[in-house]
């Protein structure tokens, strides 16, 4: 994807990003032939970020060049810790996308890197070296793991023969230490240029692995190098499953048995175990386990992160390949294994391993989803015969859906984190065997007060399936919630429960994020649903017709939603604490959650705002004015600004037309009765509370302007008027600031790119009102295509340039003048009121400055 080509000004750029490149590169090599690292290859390698930061083209050959240059870098001899890190992650950066670069565009070197890790992580005792340096090594490992597919054909038998030799059942650090450089380095690509495949040495791996059986670090690296194996040869392998026999699929399910280190049996006095004390056992490691990786000892700096459930997952999901009879061994045993430890995932079970248990369920779900996606692209290399069916997938979603309903109201946030992410990918894989469950238990959490506890939770659930459940290509039958569901959802806007209110508000952002707010009752025609449908059973499927009846019918409460929404969110803003700039003290904390709900109000209004219709923005619209105009609230000041900017944006016609002369006749009548005349200027002031009703029109003054484009020429005259009356009477700090920010956005909406609409579809279908009075139900859901943006950009005209440069003379002549007669005539400034006049002149001149920056030409 080329997102520049989706800029306004994408047909001035030419060859500008292949000039860039070309400098990179050139410059890049220069800086390494002079031997000038630092600070010469640091910025041009830091140029190269910026560059791929851009998303711009990086030719494939160009790719492979640089990346063996920083290969080359990276473990060139005497090079500083700092910079091998930084020269690391940039290789990686250009080398773990599979499709942008094949093993034929590269070749690279393993022993010297091999001879880098050792060297600092293992030095001898005579060479001790800083930890910072070892700290710093995680990228060159991250790099190891990657580069593998490009080493040279001959690596595989080189690295076994290096490795194998140095593995000893004498000492668990030697294991470890040749464990895990195998782990690193080893090749699990098949590529038919290799001397050795991954099938000839499986079988050396898998006795490896059986000669020590209790150490958790030693089953975790092992299960991480069996995954990637079993991922990276999908499409090859001829023995019973896939590479793998029956028996190594049976001892790797095994081992994840062993992870998960479950209680088993009772106690000596009858209750049961949990963690193995007390005469308990479990079916993990025990203290054995802890007293094998403890002799393990700097062997450890090889290993990766703890993702052994990740790992774990990934073997399973990429060894399930169908057979003759459209089953799969892999997906029989982790039946079996959900099965056995079905119990543990219940709430009232909670222990240590309730969330390991959940992770690993995720982590099920995530690699399932990923590979069904993979294998539903044109580009796909899996033979049909391997690749996953329907019904398989429905068989996995089965065995995982009893025990993501069970934890799915767990105790522990981190349990029920992942318990929400597994129905997320389970939905997406099978709606129709996850939601009307999901909602049967949902349902009775947001309306009954019996289950009060789960109301917050139910509404975490929704926040995350929102997209699969409301989305009408992915689950027809969703639809007819959405209503039901964003009613339920008023109630929890509550002040008094931060929490809940986040969630609320989260899910109704979700919810409606893509999905136009619009009344379709209008066109429901003639079409009455059949006796034989009962559509009482708000669970029930029905037919295509039948669903978009539903669905037409239930928009007719949008409006009335709209209202409840909106009185919500005043009832917010009107419960704010009052604005504490400095944030001292002990109620910090609570202005912090405060602050967060708000935005997330804000956020919510946005989206709302740009998914209604004309007729429903009307009503939102008159809503927000009635709110301004008949109270002000000096502790909802700037939050009330933002709601009134956001609504410019989405209609800069209609809300200049209702803002902008109210907000001017108000600071006038304010100015005439002498607000803003005490002469404060300092930081720490206090603000003047007779001056509050101006303050709260100048800020919905200069926020509703931000947006407004070409829309500000109908208000040319009221906005100088204004301008030059604020300028006069002005004379709190905050007056003064805030007419600098009038300055400023005026000059931005004018001058400035940027876009103007933010619809969840293309402006071609948003504006056809026969197609969105017609099949706008049906666009619910609909993701937006990435390589058809369509973007609508605001460009400044010659009509909008021209009065900047009016409006810019107008402000900036006169202050500089005044400026400049009291740096040449005024004496020194020792009175109040001279260093209020210079703090104006100067917050004239920095927000002209700041306002037209773009009218600047580039150096």
């Amino acid at each position: 994807m080329h997102y520049s080509q989706s800029l306004p000004y994408a047909n001035l750029l030419g060859g500008e990003a292949e000039e860039w490149l070309k400098e990179i590169c050139e410059n890049l090599v220069i800086c390494v032939k002079a031997k000038d690292f630092a600070p010469g290859a640091v910025a041009w390698v830091r140029r190269l970020t910026s560059y791929l930061d851009m998303k711009h083209a990086l030719p494939r050959q160009t790719r492979a060049r640089l990346a063996k240059l920083l290969y080359e870098m990276t473990i060139m001899p005497g090079m500083d810790p700092a910079l091998i890190e930084l020269w690391s992650t940039n290789c990686v950066r250009l080398i773990r996308n599979k499709k942008k670069l094949e093993p034929e565009d590269l070749q690279l070197d393993w022993r010297p890197l091999y001879e880098l890790i050792h060297e600092t992580l293992f030095p001898k005792t005579r060479e001790k070296t800083l930890i910072s340096e070892s700290k710093m090594m995680s990228s060159v490992l991250k790099l190891a793991e990657l580069a593998q597919r490009y080493f040279s054909s001959n690596a595989a038998k080189e690295i076994l023969a290096e490795f194998l030799p140095k593995f000893s059942m004498h000492s668990v650090a030697d294991a470890l230490l040749a464990q895990g450089y195998l782990t690193l380095f080893l090749p699990v690509e098949y590529q038919p240029r290799q001397s050795i495949s991954p099938d000839v040495y499986l079988p050396t791996l898998f006795s490896l692995w059986s000669t020590l059986t209790c150490s958790a670090a030693y089953d975790a690296q092992f299960t991480h190098l069996m995954s990637r194996i079993a991922e990276s040869n999908l499409n090859y392998g001829t023995s019973e499953v896939g590479l793998f026999t029956k028996q190594q699929i049976q001892m790797i399910f095994t081992t994840g048995l062993k992870m998960m280190n479950l209680p088993v049996g009772t106690r000596s006095d009858g209750s049961s175990s949990a963690g193995g004390a007390s005469g308990g056992t479990t079916t993990g490691y025990g203290s054995a386990g802890i007293r094998v990786d403890a002799r393990a000892g700097s062997a450890l700096l090889l290993r990766k992160k703890p993702e052994k459930f990740k790992a774990l997952a990934r073997f399973i999901v990429y060894t399930i390949i169908p057979d003759e009879n459209n089953n799969s061994y892999t997906l029989s045993l982790l039946s079996e294994l959900i099965q056995a430890t079905e119990l543990y995932y219940h709430p009232s079970n909670h222990g240590s391993w309730a969330y390991l248990l959940t992770q690993f369920a995720r982590h099920l779900s995530h690699e399932f989803l990923k590979r069904w996606r993979e294998e539903q692209e044109e580009d796909c290399e899996t033979p049909q015969e391997r690749r996953l069916t329907v019904e398989l997938k429905k068989q996995f979603v089965l065995i995982l859906r009893p025990v993501i309903y069970l934890s799915m109201f767990g105790k522990d946030q981190f349990v029920l984190s992942a318990s929400i992410a597994s129905l997320r990918f389970l939905a997406w894989l099978e709606p129709s065997l996850i939601i009307p469950g999901l909602l049967e238990r949902i349902y009775p959490s947001l309306e009954t007060l019996t289950e009060t506890h789960r109301t917050t939770s139910a509404l975490c659930i929704l926040i995350d399936v929102a997209r699969p459940l409301f989305s009408r290509q992915v689950y027809p039958a969703g639809g007819k919630h959405l209503l039901p569901l964003l009613h339920l959802a008023i109630p929890g806007i509550d002040m008094n429960d931060p929490i809940k209110a986040l969630s609320s508000l989260m899910f109704i952002s979700s919810a409606l994020m893509t999905v136009p707010i619009r009344d379709m009752t209008h066109q429901l025609g003639d079409f009455s649903p059949s006796e034989q449908e009962d559509i009482e059973n708000p669970f029930g499927e029905f037919s295509k017709e039948t669903e978009d009846y539903l669905i037409k019918t239930s928009t007719a409460q949008f409006e009335e939603w709209l209202a409840k929404f909106m009185n919500r969110v005043f009832t917010i803003f009107e419960n704010l604490p009052q604005e504490n700039r400095k944030k001292q003290g002990s109620s910090s904390a609570l202005h912090t959650m405060e602050s967060g709900l708000t935005q997330i109000v804000l956020h919510t209004c946005d989206v709302v705002f740009g998914q209604l219709s004309d007729q429903l923005y009307d009503l939102a619209l008159r809503l927000i004015v009635e709110f301004v105009n008949d109270r002000v609230l000096p502790n909802a000041t700037r939050a009330v600004g933002l709601l009134c900017d956001l609504t410019s944006s989405l209609n800069p016609k209609k809300a200049a037309k209702a803002l902008i002369p109210l907000c001017i006749d108000q600071i006038k009548t304010e100015l005439e009765h002498g607000a803003s005349s005490t002469v404060s200027h300092a930081a720490s002031s206090n603000l003047v509370q007779s001056d509050s009703t101006l303050h709260w029109y100048q800020n919905i003054l200069f926020s509703v302007v931000s947006n407004l484009g070409a829309e500000v020429l109908n208000y040319k005259q009221e906005l100088i008027q204004v301008t030059d009356l604020m300028l006069q009477h002005c004379r709190s700090r905050r007056g003064i600031m805030w007419t600098g920010k009038l300055i400023r956005n005026v000059l931005f909406t004018l001058l400035q790119l940027y876009p103007t609409e933010f619809k969840s579809l293309k402006p071609s279908q948003w504006n056809d009102s026969e197609f969105m009075d017609m099949y706008a139900h049906e666009t619910w859901g609909q993701s937006g295509d990435p390589a058809c943006l369509d973007i609508q950009w605001h460009v400044p005209s010659e009509a909008e340039k021209d009065f900047a440069l009016e409006y810019l003379f107008h402000c900036w002549t006169p202050t500089v003048e005044r400026l400049s007669e009291i740096i040449k005539t005024a004496p020194e400034m020792n009175t109040h009121e001279q260093s209020n006049e210079l703090c104006r002149l100067l917050a004239v001149m920095r927000n002209c400055l700041m306002g037209s920056a773009t009218m600047v030409a580039d150096d």
